[in-house]
């Protein structure tokens, strides 16, 4: 019996989409009876995928064909698969080594997004962060790291934008804008950026790149009691830059 809670339409209409991927070109009529679907629902699927722009319909012949649009629909996916393919194992086997939870954030607008962390494996995670949440670009370790490591045009404009509407704390912390670029220009030195967070809790962070420019970054979050920022560095700097290494090698392996 099929499941109520189904859109029964939504998954005929993959299904076409998915038999048409398979022989472009096709006729509503091969369509339906490779779909297992009655002709006339089968056309009005193909109306519709017609009206969206995902098909093109030849009225000679009646053949339908996939046209580009429809590869917007795997795009997010193509992007997204080094998160998974690539970042995920090498982070893991970075905290079966360091212990200490490591996230990797990605830019989104003037924020930083969590896409994976090893907080469900370490036992010295206090908080779980979710995937999805949100980090500033400046209050945190992996923030100016990106910043530092970023193209830099985009490096000039984030900085405007986030000195023009970013909150108080912001102007506080660094006084004036040429404070935070000398910050980032330390960053960018070093090669890595220490935050002293809330919850008695710092980071340290270094970039991820691909074609020499950051396009995530890549931390390591510590109890501030526990060690002081050299330390830290001493400690946990060539791990997580060798980490940050193999993300590097992959992306630029998939990019080849």
């Amino acid at each position: 019996m099929p499941d109520r809670h189904v859109a029964q339409t939504f998954a005929r209409g993959l299904s076409v989409l998915r038999h048409l991927n398979e022989h472009n070109g096709s006729t509503a009529r091969h369509l339906a009876q490779r779909a297992g679907l009655n002709e006339v629902v089968t056309r009005r699927l193909l109306d519709t995928l017609l009206s969206q722009g995902f098909v093109q319909k030849n009225p000679q012949t009646g053949q339908y064909w996939l046209q580009p649009q429809i590869s917007a629909l795997s795009s997010g996916f193509r992007e997204d698969r080094w998160i998974t393919e690539i970042a995920e194992p090498a982070m893991k086997r970075l905290g079966r080594q360091v212990v200490w939870p490591a996230s990797l954030v990605t830019p989104s607008g003037l924020t930083l997004t969590v896409r994976t962390n090893t907080d469900e494996y370490s036992p010295l995670t206090i908080r779980k962060t979710p995937i999805g949440t949100f980090y500033p670009l400046v209050n945190s370790a992996s923030g100016p790291t990106y910043l530092a490591f970023c193209d830099p045009e985009e490096r000039a404009t984030l900085v405007d934008l986030l000195w023009s509407i970013e909150r108080p704390s912001l102007k506080s912390r660094y006084q004036t804008k040429a404070a935070l670029s000398a910050h980032l220009a330390t960053v960018r030195r070093q090669g890595y950026c220490f935050f002293d967070g809330p919850e008695r809790l710092s980071a340290i962070a270094v970039p991820v790149s691909r074609d020499g420019r950051a396009v995530a970054a890549l931390s390591l979050r510590y109890f501030t009691a526990a060690m002081s920022h050299r330390e830290a560095a001493l400690r946990y700097l060539d791990p997580l830059t060798a980490c940050a290494a193999h993300i590097e090698d992959g992306l630029n392996r998939a990019a080849a």
